[in-house]
């Protein structure tokens, strides 16, 4: 128990060959044996995470650590801490699938103590290229570029078919205004109206072949009107 632990004096008192008293003395030191408490944990990882693995013991001091595998060695190159009491092993890889344990010892070797064995199971990342073949990782690049192609195409067709809908909206809406002008021939000059009188068939002078249909009549002076939808120009003419 630790309530021994110490360093003891054990003296002994003689009479030597010549008669006078002597006394001796020895150290007795107590060593603890080292017992490990935590003893690591199963786990299961995958491949390209960093796996920690952790043991500790009591006893007497200095106490020293050395994990091990059930099945061969631990590589050295990716693995740290393999004499202390946490082992990180970094990336971790489908070869470091194995039984680790470890064992802490003291009193200069004589005691030791092995701790439980922890199961490593180690799984593939899905979601990494890191551990899948360069042809499915090109397929997924590819397949992911062609997509953002697609979906540029479809919003620029979505933007022409907008524009052209205006444009077509546009042009319906002027041969609406155009069909719905009182004046046949609204392109063409406007010319003076024949002074005819209320209700006779009305032409043009200067061209008697372009006819006005729907002449508005003013309620004031009872002029006959015709405006120019080219020009707004106005020809009045009194009857």
């Amino acid at each position: 128990p630790d309530i021994h632990r110490g360093e003891y004096l054990c003296e002994a008192t003689y009479r030597n060959l010549t008669g006078n008293m002597a006394s001796e003395s020895i150290n007795i030191i107590i060593e603890i044996p080292s017992v490990i408490t935590i003893h690591p944990r199963s786990q299961l990882t995958q491949t390209g995470a960093m796996l920690n693995l952790s043991c500790e013991a009591t006893g007497s001091d200095p106490i020293s650590y050395q994990w091990r595998r059930v099945n061969g060695e631990i590589t050295s190159g990716r693995a740290e801490g393999l004499d202390t009491s946490t082992l990180t092993i970094s990336p971790v890889t489908e070869q470091d699938e194995d039984e680790y344990y470890c064992v802490a010892s003291n009193g200069g070797g004589r005691y030791s103590d092995t701790s439980n064995t922890a199961v490593v199971a180690v799984q593939e990342d899905q979601g990494s290229c890191e551990s899948t073949s360069n042809d499915d990782c090109s397929s997924v690049i590819v397949g992911v570029a062609v997509l953002s192609v697609l979906l540029v195409l479809a919003i620029l067709c979505i933007v022409l078919l907008i524009v052209w809908i205006v444009r077509l909206n546009q042009k319906l809406l002027k041969c609406q205004l155009e069909k719905s002008s009182p004046y046949e021939n609204a392109n063409e000059p406007a010319y003076e109206l024949v002074a005819k009188p209320v209700g006779s068939d009305v032409k043009m002078a200067k061209n008697p072949a372009y006819a006005v249909s729907n002449v508005q009549e003013s309620s004031v002076d009872h002029h006959y009107e015709f405006i120019s939808a080219g020009d707004h120009a106005k020809a009045r003419k009194q009857i």
